[in-house]
Order: structure tokens, then sequence, then C-alpha cells
């Protein structure tokens, strides 16, 4: 399928609670999106627009999501301090390189560093020649209105706390960015970040990492190309976008999650779901970037939520409008298992195509608002309770991040 267009994204996901009667049982409704939906083309911003495809349309894929509750038992492997390493490739060639985690911080239950960690494998990609200019930029803006909800499958919980940002020009929300990744076969990931520094963006890994195929999902990829839009706002881009092919240098996150990588259980790679995004240029200031840190106990701790919603959310906001919710982090996924440490549920309003989002938390009152946490996605606890998923971010994750931004600071 050479000509077919593919766009997975992050998936969210609404409990719809189903009353069983004595009588007889009613049927178990799906929490996760269908598998695909077809859109037109025209919907994908021109930067990343194919110019070939079936009968106009393209297929829109969603993940990750999870239908049910995790296994109870899960089948574990020692963690070692490696898995936090800074992981970078060369789309080129396929070979990584490390920048080693720093040994002051190593959380709780993990083991220190092993002098010859495994190798992660990564397909050499070639660059796709199916691209256009990306549009013209136009000028508009707005106050913050309220944001109507038509989706039965996003993580929204009644009732709806979403709001529309239409001034994106000013803090926090100019550094909030669209993303788009393209990857071979003409697959996108359609995404959302921060940004944290002069050219680093923050998201999630699984927005610039893709398995190479179904039947090895072992082999990863990084992008072909890569646009990242600051403040958008509808179709104003007050900031301008940035489009580039990746290099070694471009794509920062830790190895862990390719090595707890499971198409079918993304759970188990949560804790290292979080990448940095080196821009091929300086961005000034506006739009500026966000701080970030680690909660000591994130747990009862406020919280603020902002990203981009993607076309397959059926929402009444176009995609390219910024939402953003509040509420609390609640409660770690399992206190219980070493492998999830950071991982945190909360029932902040998020929906498909905001993976990657940063969460913050003002620490400090009249302080500008930081970074404490990451948007992943949805899924259901063991007790098939569903949940939106946030990365904590701890003392080892906040070291390693700074240790990544210093050394590509320079473009």
């Amino acid at each position: 399928m050479k000509h077919l267009l593919m766009v997975a994204i992050g998936c969210a996901s609404v409990t719809t609670l189903i009353t069983a009667t004595p009588a007889r049982s009613q049927p178990t409704k799906s929490s996760c999106p269908p598998p695909y939906v077809w859109i037109d083309v025209n919907k994908l911003p021109i930067a990343i627009r194919p110019k070939y495809t079936p009968n106009g349309k393209v297929k829109l894929l969603s993940s990750p999501c999870s239908e049910g509750p995790p296994p109870r038992s899960l089948k574990r492997k020692p963690i070692y301090l490696d898995e936090y390493d800074g992981l970078r490739c060369d789309p080129k060639t396929g070979r990584c390189r490390r920048i080693p985690a720093d040994p002051s911080y190593i959380p709780p239950g993990v083991l220190p560093r092993r002098s010859n960690p495994p190798e992660i494998r990564v397909a050499p990609s070639t660059q796709s020649k199916r691209l256009r200019p990306p549009a013209s930029l136009q000028q508009t803006s707005k106050d913050i209105r309220p944001h109507q909800q038509r989706s039965t499958f996003d993580g929204i919980f009644a009732p709806n706390d979403l709001r529309v940002v239409d001034n994106t020009k000013v803090k926090p929300w100019s550094p909030r960015t669209k993303i788009y990744s393209l990857f071979s076969d003409l697959q996108v990931k359609e995404c959302s970040g921060t940004l944290v520094g002069s050219r680093h963006v923050m998201t999630a890994a699984h927005c610039v990492w893709n398995p190479k195929s179904e039947t090895d999902p072992l082999v990863f990829e990084i992008p072909q190309k890569i646009q990242v839009i600051p403040g958008l706002n509808e179709t104003n881009k007050p900031y301008g976008e940035f489009v580039f092919t990746p290099t070694r240098d471009s794509i920062i996150n830790p190895p862990g999650y390719q090595s707890y990588y499971n198409p079918t259980n993304p759970i188990p790679s949560y804790p290292y779901d979080i990448a940095i995004i080196v821009l091929n240029q300086t961005v000034g200031d506006p739009p500026g970037w966000l701080t970030f840190t680690n909660l000591s106990n994130p747990i009862g701790e406020k919280a603020s939520l902002a990203g981009y919603p993607n076309d397959t959310s059926a929402l009444s906001s176009k995609s390219t409008s910024l939402l953003t919710a509040s509420g609390k982090y609640v409660k770690f996924y399992d206190a219980s298992d070493p492998l999830l440490p950071r991982v945190v549920v909360h029932k902040i309003d998020g929906v498909s195509g905001m993976s990657g989002s940063s969460m913050t938390t003002n620490i400090n009152s009249n302080a500008t608002d930081v970074i404490t946490g990451l948007f992943l996605g949805s899924s259901k606890d063991k007790k098939d309770v569903q949940w939106n998923i946030a990365l904590a971010l701890d003392q080892v994750i906040v070291s390693q991040l700074k240790l990544w931004i210093t050394s590509t600071s320079t473009p």
C-alpha cells in the first residue's frame, strides 16, 4: 500500500458505565475508537500532504489504546539505569549512540548501569519526496471559549472541562506545539509537545518512534520528516513552523521505551515514554519556553494540560485549536510495581492527538507554571477502571532532560 497515508495517533477514551440487571448482562462497549476512519486528504497540513492518494482519502489509524485491564501477572526482568540513557540514532545508518544516565540519581528498585547495554535496532529510512512547501501564515486572535465535546471515545470525564485557547501568543500557551511526524510508507503521527529550550521540544517517545513492521515490532524507525508548529491557532502560525529531516541529533529518548515496547500492551513502556525533539534552528522569545521540575510526591497536586486534538476525535473545534483542562494527579498507576515508577493516573480531560502534551503545576503562587508531567493517553487499571495516564517527572528524568538539552544547545 505504497500510496496509502496512515496517521497514527495517541488514544484517549471515556469510561461508559453499563448497568447489568439480574435477568441478563449488558454487552460491554469498547472504550477505544474504531481501528481506523477515512478522511479527506485536504484536512492534513500541506507540508506533510501526499501528492497522490486513492480517491483523495487518507486512512487514520488509532494507537495506542488499551481495550481492557492489563494482565494481572507480567513477567518482569531486572531494570537497569541504562534504560534511562539518552538514545540518539542516525536515520541514515540506523546506528545509535547513548548519553549515559547520571549515576547520582538511581530510582528505587533500579540496578546500576550495565557496561554493555543491549543494542537498540533502528531501521535506516529513505527520505520521502512527496512533500509540498509549508502553508502561508495568517494572523488571528480571540479569547478562551468553552469546548463542546461530541466524541464518545476520548478521555473526557463528565463534566467536560476542556476549553479552547484562542490567544496562543502569551505564556503559558505560546510554547505549546503541534507535531506531525512523517514515517516511511507515508505514515504520519499527530501529537502535541512543548518548547523547553531554545531549540528543544518535549513530547512522548511514541510520537517520534514507530515500529518498522507489525511482524517485528522490536525494529524501530524515526521520522523522515518532522513538522513542529509553536502556538498554532487554527490557520494562524504566529511563530512560523519548523519542517526538517531528522539527523542523529534530532531525537533523544530513553532506550527503555524500545526495550519495553509491546504493541498489545503499552503500559510497561510508560516510564520511558518521553523524548526531546531538537529543532534544526533556534526559536526566539516569543514564543519562549517552559521550565520543568520534579515533585517529591505528585499525588494530590494540581496540574493543567494543554495540547492539540486530531481529526479523528470528532470534535466541534478544529484539530489546530489548542485545548486545555485542569485537575489533579490522583494516584500512582501501580505503586507496588517497580516497573512503573512515577506513572500516575488522573481524570484531567484529554483527547486523541494530545499525547505528548505537558502537564504544568503552579508550585509557587504568582509564579509561571512549570512542567511536572507528560500526558501519554488513556488506559484501564487492574480493577478495569478507565483513567488518563501521565508520566510524572522524577529526579532521574529531570537530570537526563537537562543533560540532553545542554549537549545539543548549539545548532
